[in-house]
């Protein structure tokens, strides 16, 4: 009986509303989509360094065949 009673005591807006519902979704995307635009950026650099490793070896090799 008590719960019963512990029950119609809480307030009607113990819960979130929908517009706080979709700002915190708003903000989980924005958030949600700089990670992923950073994650971009990120593999690209990563193959542009691949890129430029493997050029600098090239070169290196070269160079150590001319002076041979």
């Amino acid at each position: 009986m008590r719960k019963a009673n512990e029950r119609s005591r809480l307030p009607r807006s113990a819960g979130f509303t929908l517009i706080e519902v979709m700002m915190a979704m708003l903000i989980m995307s924005v958030g949600l989509f700089a990670i992923i635009q950073m994650e971009v950026v990120s593999v690209r650099g990563n193959a542009y360094a691949r890129e430029r490793v493997e050029a600098q070896r090239i070169a290196e090799a070269v160079a150590n065949e001319m002076s041979t």
